[in-house]
């Protein structure tokens, strides 16, 4: 059996306007009650229609963000294999649970990303990592340190703005 524990993922990148209805079924799939971006205020099932006046009525472009409070494992196994397939970029926080911990995963610019975190969503560095870099930084090799630290300083890449590409245009 799985834990089932909370994961919230932003996603972003152009969608071809044919793949809005096949978007909104993989988010359906993979939990009819994901929340959309916390401020709508409803409980409405996640469709194309809801995309698309999502996009009319956001203030300004901005990631699609998505909420559950029970996935399997905290990941959005579905929807994430989707937006791989898709070309789609994501980046997903899920909480920890027992002995799982928190992570951050993600598919930006066709790389995949993986960090430790906590609950909060902040990554997180091994101590024994800085010690490293701090050692070899006290002891002159100045170079040696730089190499250490750019190898644990976490590179977390934002995720463009959801958009619906339509013949005519970008929905916006």
């Amino acid at each position: 059996m799985s834990d089932r524990y909370a994961g919230r993922i932003y996603v972003g990148g152009a969608l071809p306007a044919r793949k809005l209805a096949a978007l909104a079924k993989a988010i359906h799939a993979e939990d009819p009650d994901i929340e959309m971006n916390w401020s709508l205020g409803d409980d409405r099932r996640v469709s194309a229609a809801l995309l698309r006046d999502w996009l009319k009525r956001r203030d300004h472009p901005r990631p699609l963000h998505l909420y559950a409070s029970e996935l399997i494992d905290g990941s959005f196994a579905v929807l994430e294999s989707w937006l791989c397939a898709n070309g789609m970029s994501y980046l997903r926080h899920s909480d920890s649970c027992c002995d799982v911990e928190a992570e951050i995963v993600g598919f930006v610019d066709g790389r995949r990303l993986r960090y430790d975190a906590n609950n909060a969503g902040d990554v997180m560095v091994h101590v024994d990592r800085v010690q490293r870099a701090y050692d070899a930084l006290r002891q002159g090799r100045v170079f040696d340190a730089m190499d250490a630290l750019s190898a644990i300083v976490p590179v977390v890449d934002e995720v463009p703005p959801f958009t619906v590409e339509y013949a005519g245009g970008r929905l916006r």
